[in-house]
């Protein structure tokens, strides 16, 4: 896993979020932060981190699963980028 940090809009983080992570999971064994942070299963199957901090987003987990929901289609087929 790789630690990759990077920025988009709110509208397209929305739709990586929803085309990242196949499960959330509470963030229990992440540090307390005053940041927004997701925590969970990828689509792959690996557990990965992604950190909102306002104007860009830290990503823990696998590069191939962060590159499919940001260039990919939308999982889900429902919306402009399906």
């Amino acid at each position: 896993m790789e630690e990759i940090v990077f920025a988009c809009a709110p509208s397209e983080l929305s739709c990586i979020i929803g085309n990242l992570f196949a499960e959330i999971r509470p963030p229990c064994d992440a540090p307390r932060s005053d940041h927004l942070t997701i925590t969970g299963t990828t689509h792959s199957g690996v557990d990965a981190q992604l950190v909102i901090l306002g104007d860009r987003c830290l990503y823990n987990g696998p590069v191939c699963d962060l590159e499919a929901a940001r260039s990919g289609p939308c999982l889900e087929r429902r919306c402009e980028h399906g």
